[in-house]
C-alpha cells in the first residue's frame, strides 16, 4: 500500500517544528519513488533538510564508491526541489555503536 498521504500529513505537522527527513538508500532504489518522496517534502516545505544515508549489502555504504556516486547524483536531483540535501554516513556503524 502507498503511504504518501500519511507521509505528507506527518510532514505538515512536523514542519511546524525544526525537523529533517532521513532516507537510508541502496543502489536498488526506485527512482520514481525517490522523486515522489522528494516532491512531497518540497510541497510541504522546501526548507526541510533531507539527509541521504548510504547502505550496502557488501560493505558499509560510505565504503562503496558506486553507491556514493549514486547518492551524489540523487543529491543533485533533489537539490532541484529542496534547499538542503546532505549525504551522511551511518556514523553509529563507523564508531561501532550497536
Amino acid at each position: 500500500r502507498n503511504f504518501d498521504e500519511e507521509h505528507r500529513a506527518f510532514l505538515e505537522i512536523a514542519s511546524r517544528k525544526e525537523c529533517f527527513v532521513k532516507m537510508v538508500l541502496s543502489r536498488t532504489l526506485n527512482l520514481a519513488e525517490f522523486d515522489a518522496q522528494v516532491n512531497i517534502i518540497a510541497e510541504v516545505s522546501r526548507e526541510t533538510p533531507l539527509i541521504l544515508q548510504p547502505i550496502s549489502a557488501e560493505r558499509e555504504g560510505h565504503e562503496d564508491p558506486a553507491l556514493m556516486d549514486f547518492l551524489s547524483s540523487l543529491q543533485q536531483r533533489a537539490l532541484g526541489k529542496l534547499r538542503e540535501v546532505r549525504i551522511v554516513p551511518r556514523l553509529h556503524k563507523i564508531l561501532q555503536i550497536p
